[in-house]
């Protein structure tokens, strides 16, 4: 049993073995508070977690088959009370939920099914907008972190100046033209000839799908207000 930051308890139970793997274990957790993880949360989406307790429990299985990872849960449950999560613009809220709940959820790794019984949502008050330039309030969450554009524009920095280098006629290595050329006449050769690999994907290999079923849905005492702000439009709609 670990006591978690801000409060609330984490149990883990259950047994193991080593060689092949096998873990069978249960997890529990009851009032975790979620603002305490804002930062982690908000250094990779700008979501702001301002409020919410997190509650939840599964039976857990890892078993080594062969060369696959087989992972199932059983009677999962996860329940989420009082959550309040904001973008840049505070108000009004991105979303307030008196009560999110998860019931009986199954799921099979090795199959790729998820099984839930009942979702509901309780007590939601959500706002949305399309703004002037046709952008919704929510593409912001999308956007690639600041550390994945900076490597991006390292990489195309750096294409930039080999391709400047090669138009200004940039010298090369003697040693390296003799050796790309030895190579060449070792290729030309019939005796020298590797068998041709063929590492393209069969063009008729399809992953398998997921398959998610969920068994009741219901949404009660919520409500949902977006407005159009594009094209000069001040439109809403609730």
């Amino acid at each position: 049993r670990a006591k978690m930051p801000g409060g609330g308890l984490l149990d883990l139970s259950g047994d193991y073995r080593a060689d092949p793997l096998l873990v069978n274990g249960t997890v529990k957790a009851s009032d975790i508070r979620l603002e305490k993880f804002a930062d982690f949360v908000e250094n990779r989406v700008p979501l702001k977690v301002g409020g919410g307790t997190l509650g939840l429990g599964m039976q857990v299985k890892l078993e080594q088959q062969a060369q696959d990872l087989q992972v199932t849960v059983q009677n999962g449950q996860l329940e989420l009370l009082e959550l309040a999560l904001d973008d840049a613009a505070t108000q009004p809220p991105l979303l307030r939920a008196k009560k999110i709940s998860v019931n009986g959820v199954a799921l099979d790794l090795v199959q790729q099914n998820v099984e839930v019984a009942q979702v509901l949502f309780d007590g939601v008050d959500s706002h949305h907008w399309l703004d002037e330039n046709g952008k919704l309030r929510t593409d912001a969450l999308l956007t690639p972190p600041a550390g994945d554009n900076g490597a991006a524009a390292a990489q195309n920095a750096t294409q930039q100046q080999s391709s400047a280098a090669q138009q200004n006629g940039a010298p090369q290595n003697n040693s390296t033209v003799q050796n790309n050329s030895a190579q060449q006449q070792n290729t030309a050769s019939p005796q020298n000839a590797a068998a041709p690999q063929n590492n393209a994907t069969p063009q008729n290999s399809t992953s398998k799908p997921w398959n998610i079923h969920i068994g009741e849905y219901h949404l009660g005492n919520s409500t949902l207000t977006f407005t159009d702000k594009s094209g000069g439009m001040n439109a809403q709609q609730t």
